[in-house]
């Protein structure tokens, strides 16, 4: 046991940052402890920040957590894009991703500046977000950048041809938290996963699903108790638990070596 009720879970040498994993027994809580290390509260800092900036940030990066965590698209050690990887796309989205932005770059003197005429709602914003990075539109994400860095306003890192994942740059060190993806299959169910919800709220973008997202645990008290409401059908089928589909090629493709000889 470790201090107040911890427990060891797991203690994992190999990370980028060894991390000890601590479990509280009665609450099921789970706790990640590294030493020496500040980068991550810097990190939890600066999207604090711009989540202060406009109410609509918060809901969309728990909203897309919260699909990330349900699609199995997001676990480093699974050689998919972390949660934190995914909140810097969102906030890189509300900066670039759309011709009237939502935020400044904060790391940017000139951030002082500026001033929001944005005024769509979090249930168009979500659905831009997945159309900007899981389509091939002509301003797309993938049709003409791929680089992903949210530190400089003036970034706009011209697509390589020969580059298929997302390159997402830590905004305080010189690390691609996009190295993650060691080979196209985890890339590919990534982008099958993002194409899956444009599909979904292409058909219920009349229904102000992230409108009713307010807080995690304030969005599941409320579809609790009203199971007819149109945001449950919509959000229950947006965060239908992912299981593998047997016919599905990329389905039995290793995430780490894209191998189709073990599962």
């Amino acid at each position: 046991a470790v201090g107040a009720g911890f427990v060891v879970g797991e203690i994992i040498k190999t990370a980028r940052v060894p991390v000890m994993k601590l479990i509280e027994p009665e609450l099921g809580t789970a706790v990640d402890l590294c030493l020496n290390h500040r980068l991550p509260m810097m990190n939890t800092t600066l999207i604090g920040k711009y989540c202060e900036l406009d109410s609509r940030v918060k809901k969309l990066i728990l909203a897309v957590k919260t699909w990330c965590k349900a699609r199995i698209c997001t676990g480093s050690r699974n050689s998919l894009l972390s949660s934190y990887a995914w909140a810097l796309l969102v906030i890189y989205f509300l900066q670039k991703g759309i011709d009237t932005p939502v935020l400044p770059t904060l790391q940017d003197p000139s951030f002082a500046s500026f001033q929001c005429d944005n005024n769509e709602s979090c249930s168009q914003l979500l659905h831009r977000v997945f159309t900007f990075y899981g389509t091939n539109g002509e301003s797309s994400f993938r049709h003409v950048l791929s680089c992903c860095d949210i530190r400089n306003a003036a970034s706009r890192v011209k697509k390589d041809g020969s580059n298929w994942k997302f390159s997402i740059i830590d905004p305080f060190e010189p690390y691609d938290l996009g190295n993650v993806l060691f080979n196209p299959a985890g890339m590919e169910h990534i982008l099958n996963e993002l194409r899956r919800a444009v599909y979904i709220l292409t058909f219920s973008e009349n229904c102000g699903l992230y409108d009713y997202f307010c807080d995690e645990n304030e969005m599941a008290d409320k579809l609790r108790n009203d199971n007819l409401h149109p945001v449950r059908k919509v959000w229950s089928l947006l965060c239908k638990n992912s299981t593998i589909d047997e016919n599905a090629k990329i389905d039995r493709l290793c995430y780490i070596c894209g191998a189709t000889t073990h599962s």
